[in-house]
């Protein structure tokens, strides 16, 4: 489960954005290019790992470093820097932790549920870091972002994901609300495929799966948005949720059919504080 909760609680960075942009709409403008710390946390409801069809709750603390709109680094989100970044487009070098499985299901963060023994016999896919890059570009309302990359060990897979949403600043009475919502895609090659969904034979003998090849292609499509509330120019809290369909070699994958399910749901809510 840990590959799930980092992959998806990069919702957070959705965070930091919003209260880095919300001086500048409410007052002085910030110093692009100064350095900045987010710190906060977070409690969600996901599966238990990518398929599953169990829940478990879990909660995890969330640490960012910014410089101006260039540079972030965060365990969820990884390393990266803006090379380009003019007129909404931002492009440049992405490191980020590819987070394993282990097949006992252990997760230090969960605060409820189960363990999941629905891996046992898959063996344990180790955590290692991916290399590739990020694209963002916002154009009025609309924003699109795109990234990739290859892991370094462990699988050695090869992943993609596209994301377009409608990104929205809704003032009212009270404080505004930041809002974000939109599709997205995720690809991956078939080394990333057969390690979290295909099943050798000497898998298949351990855990009583059917033998399964997972070639590469679409592995999810579907959607998820975020709603942003400043308590402060410095804090604020976010409540976020997605629903992904497992398709392809994800979803034909025997792990996926006999144990688990197509249909991923999450949600959950966090606050993070700006230094």
């Amino acid at each position: 489960m840990l590959r799930r909760i980092f992959s998806i609680f990069i919702s957070l960075h959705f965070t930091g954005s919003a209260l880095a942009d919300e001086p500048e709409r409410r007052g002085p403008p910030p110093d692009d290019n100064g350095w900045s710390l987010y710190v906060g946390g977070g409690g969600f409801y996901a599966p238990n790992w990518s398929g599953d069809d169990e829940y478990s709750a879990a909660a995890v603390p969330f640490i960012r470093v910014t410089k101006g709109d260039r540079f972030f680094a965060s365990v969820q989100e990884g390393m990266g820097y803006a090379i380009i970044n003019d007129n909404g487009f931002r492009a440049g070098p992405l490191a980020a932790i590819d987070f394993g499985r282990d097949e006992d299901g252990n997760n230090p963060f969960r605060i409820s549920g189960g363990e999941s023994a629905d891996l046992i016999g898959l063996g344990n896919i180790s955590t290692t870091v991916a290399l590739g890059g990020f694209v963002d570009y916002k154009v009025g309302d609309i924003k699109i972002k795109a990234k990739g990359g290859r892991a370094l060990g462990a699988h050695e897979g090869l992943t993609a994901e596209l994301g377009v949403d409608f990104d929205k600043t809704i003032m009212s009475v009270g404080p505004p609300l930041f809002v974000a919502i939109g599709p997205r895609l995720k690809w991956a090659d078939d080394s990333y495929n057969q390690a979290f969904y295909g099943i050798t034979t000497t898998q298949s003998i351990a855990s009583g799966l059917s033998v399964y090849g997972a070639d590469d292609g679409l592995i999810s499509y579907g959607v998820g948005g975020s709603v942003l509330m400043p308590l402060s120019y410095t804090m604020g809290i976010t409540v976020f949720g997605s629903y992904d369909h497992l398709t392809g070699p994800a979803g034909d994958s025997p792990l996926v059919r006999e144990r688990g399910s197509r249909d991923q749901f999450f949600g959950g809510a966090a606050i993070a504080y700006k230094f």
